[in-house]
């Protein structure tokens, strides 16, 4: 919610304020996500504490288990994140990477390289893997 507040202010064009949700969710929940990034609705995290989001989009419905990392490599590119995506327990996802829809990211894994749609990454380096239909899609 303290990340909603200050997104909408600076989307607002508030000088100054956006920043105080913004540490202020940091300090109570160890959540620490800019407020200029984008996120769509559905954003789940029930542990949030550890968890880094900078990212140059997410879409709807993500789900961060705990103390994950999503932000750059070597050089500021950020990476892009579809809808319907599962990141499991201290994944990261680092670097100006694409992230497609219905995606699931497994605990511990650090994705390096584009994940296609319908994809599962697990490992270090993430490996992927085409779901099958028998495999069940996050709705």
């Amino acid at each position: 919610m303290l990340f909603r507040l200050s997104h909408q202010l600076w989307r607002m064009g508030v000088p100054i304020l956006p920043g105080v949700p913004t540490r202020l969710n940091i300090t109570l929940h160890g959540f620490d996500v800019p407020y200029s990034v984008h996120i769509g609705p559905g954003l789940y995290v029930p542990h949030p504490v550890g968890t880094v989001i900078t990212a140059r989009s997410i879409g709807r419905n993500l789900s961060l288990i705990s103390g994950i990392t999503i932000g750059m490599r070597h050089e500021p590119a950020f990476p892009i994140i579809g809808d319907n995506v599962f990141i499991g327990a201290g994944a990261r996802v680092l670097g100006g990477i694409v992230i497609g829809d219905n995606v699931q990211i497994g605990a511990n894994a650090v994705v390096l390289n584009d994940v296609p749609a319908n994809s599962t990454a697990v490992g270090v380096p993430a490996r992927i893997s085409p779901r099958t239909l028998k495999q069940k899609v996050r709705p």
